[in-house]
């Protein structure tokens, strides 16, 4: 049973009554806070400012009381709040939230709290955008740790690959990172011509390249194919702002397969690979000797 202020325990019981659903959300990748109701006015409740816009539709999440995980599909509306820039960046994605019940005409009776929990990635559509909503209990239906497996479990430059920043030999994994800017397009959308790129001898084909200027700043994309003789970038499929125009600057990020044998001859960093090349398959696992009948 969930506890409740006698404020607003006592107006539930009355059958009549003028409540309204408050939806705070916090932002992980800035901290910022937010405030979203369904009724029909602005509402300030506890310092936050909830916001009557089209940003959601009209929702109802609560928790379940069978120990199930809540997970709820919400969809939305760009607006001034939250915009299509923002969910392409990514800034909205897992953020905490908190639903709450409120009596819009007495919001000093307190406020019942229906579910916490969090996002899941912010997906954008033609006019809008969908998320997933999931309570406390999401996490519990994860399995822990890490999987053995002959290739490796972690994205390339990151913490365990790149510790301090640092590859086993002492590369610094920024010191990978090219700058440029676009010098032509042919089509704005997955094909352009870099000003200055120029081949390391590392594999490009499969990295990241990041817009740091234009319309599609912060915006990254996976990278196809990169012809260094001709400057030209081939990217794959991407949800852009805008067309890709001559002067956007960019970086260019290389790219590992996440084998053992690319780990430790390309990228000289076996000893932070984080794999088990060498570990028996299931079909060694499950193998036996022949049977041979004893003579005699």
């Amino acid at each position: 049973m969930k506890a409740a202020p006698s404020g607003i325990a006592a107006h539930i019981l009355l059958g009549q009554t003028t409540t309204a659903r408050l939806l705070k959300v916090t932002r992980l990748a800035d901290g910022q806070i937010f405030g979203f109701t369904d009724h029909d006015v602005d509402l300030v409740f506890s310092g936050v400012t909830y916001l009557s816009t089209t940003s959601f539709n009209p929702f109802n999440v609560s928790d379940k009381n069978t120990g199930e995980a809540t997970d709820t599909e919400l969809t939305g509306a760009f607006d001034a709040v939250i915009t299509r820039l923002e969910v392409l960046a990514g800034l909205w994605d897992h953020a905490q939230f908190q639903q709450y019940r409120v009596n819009w005409a007495n919001l000093s009776a307190g406020a019942i709290i229906d579910v916490t929990g969090s996002f899941g990635v912010f997906e954008p559509q033609e006019f809008g955008f969908r998320a997933t909503l999931h309570g406390l209990e999401y996490p519990l239906t994860f399995i822990a740790g890490d999987i053995c497996g002959p290739t490796c479990r972690v994205d390339f430059g990151s913490a365990k690959c790149a510790p301090g920043g640092l590859l086993a030999d002492g590369t610094a994994i920024n010191s990978l990172l090219q700058t440029d800017t676009v010098a032509s397009t042919s089509d704005g959308v997955s094909s352009l011509v870099g000003t200055s790129i120029a081949a390391t001898g590392k594999p490009f084909d499969g990295g990241l390249l990041t817009w740091t200027s234009g319309a599609n700043t912060d915006l990254s994309v996976e990278v196809l194919h990169v012809d260094f003789a001709t400057r030209t970038i081939t990217l794959r499929p991407w949800t852009q702002i805008a067309p890709i125009a001559p002067g956007d600057g960019f970086s260019l990020f290389p790219a590992c397969d996440k084998v053992f044998s690319t780990c430790s001859v390309v990228w000289l960093n076996a000893l932070n690979n984080q794999s088990e090349p060498h570990a028996p398959g299931p079909d060694n696992v499950l193998a036996y000797p022949d049977y041979v009948a004893p003579h005699g």
